[in-house]
């Protein structure tokens, strides 16, 4: 299996740029030492993390992540892969989009969650069949974004050497019943296979009855709440990129302020002079995703 290159591209302006860099190896470190050893068997590739100053510096072939300062309210998205029929003007390759907000550290780890579910499924549609929740006669297809189950900030970690970059924790493949006995996650934060930990979220489909989605319920968390998925652009989406329409229900910002317009702009984020080329590329990355409904 050939390996990946992700490139890191900010559009922004980072004050702490020893920061940034400081991120990207703890990323780097965290995909190599840690998700592929655990899901190398199983279709994910080796792959390295660089942070590039431009899209135009980095390889043609690159899974590209994007800091922006404005990603339409959320905390990241995925940006779906275009089809043959779509228009030149639409982005070419792998997209995701995060939100840089200075002076907090969210940001770092919406970047981890967003380049190791890029690894294990980058198109946004690989799933996993499992026994449904509460009905185990039934055959469900849960899909395989590693870093929803234990979304909540209380799962972070910080790996030895990068105790100031909060990463996201992720699924191991036991907590899918790839692989049998082990943890289920990282930090093991989630108890058994297809649950979820505190705060966390899975969404699954089962044939004749839809999409669902298992959400954490603070008033018995013992008995998550089970809820329908009725949104017809879930439906619109799925084939193409689920995981991008499950961002766009749902964002993943956690229990994070969003800052308007205004604070943004008092807090310094402004754009960077970057080469046009690399503008368009992101411009039309946010474009293509909004103009099929991934985002508002």
């Amino acid at each position: 299996m050939n390996s990946v290159h992700i490139a890191v591209v900010s559009t922004v302006q980072v004050a702490d740029q020893g920061y940034l860099a400081r991120v990207v190896a703890a990323i780097q470190a965290q995909v190599q030492q840690e998700l592929w050893p655990a899901w190398g068997n199983h279709g994910v590739p080796q792959a390295t993390v660089m942070l590039y100053p431009s899209m135009t510096d980095a390889p043609d072939d690159a899974y590209f992540v994007l800091l922006v300062s404005d990603a339409h309210g959320l905390g990241g998205f995925h940006v779906p892969h275009p089809r043959p029929s779509d228009p030149p003007s639409y982005p070419r390759g792998i997209f995701a989009v995060v939100r840089y907000a200075p002076g907090d550290t969210l940001w770092a780890t919406n970047l981890s969650h967003e380049v190791l579910e890029m690894l294990v499924d980058p198109l946004g549609t690989r799933t996993q069949s499992g026994p449904a929740p509460n009905q185990p006669s039934i055959e469900a297809q849960y899909l395989m974004e590693v870093c929803d189950p234990c979304i909540a900030l209380a799962c972070r970690y910080a790996r030895p050497g990068f105790s100031d970059v909060p990463l996201c924790d992720f699924c191991f493949p036991a907590y899918y019943g790839i692989e049998s006995g082990g943890s289920f996650s990282r930090s093991g934060n989630i108890p058994s296979p297809l649950t979820i930990a505190p705060d966390g979220y899975q969404v699954f489909s089962a044939q004749g009855y839809g999409w669902w989605e298992i959400s954490w319920n603070p008033q018995a968390p013992g008995n998550p709440n089970i809820l329908s998925i009725p949104d017809p652009t879930l439906v619109n989406l799925a084939a193409r990129n689920l995981r991008g329409a499950v961002d766009r229900r749902r964002p993943y910002d956690g229990p994070h302020t969003e800052l308007t317009l205004e604070e943004r702009r008092n807090r310094g984020v402004r754009s960077m002079h970057q080469p046009r080329k690399f503008h368009r590329a992101a411009r039309r990355a946010i474009a293509h995703a909004a103009s099929i409904g991934l985002v508002l």
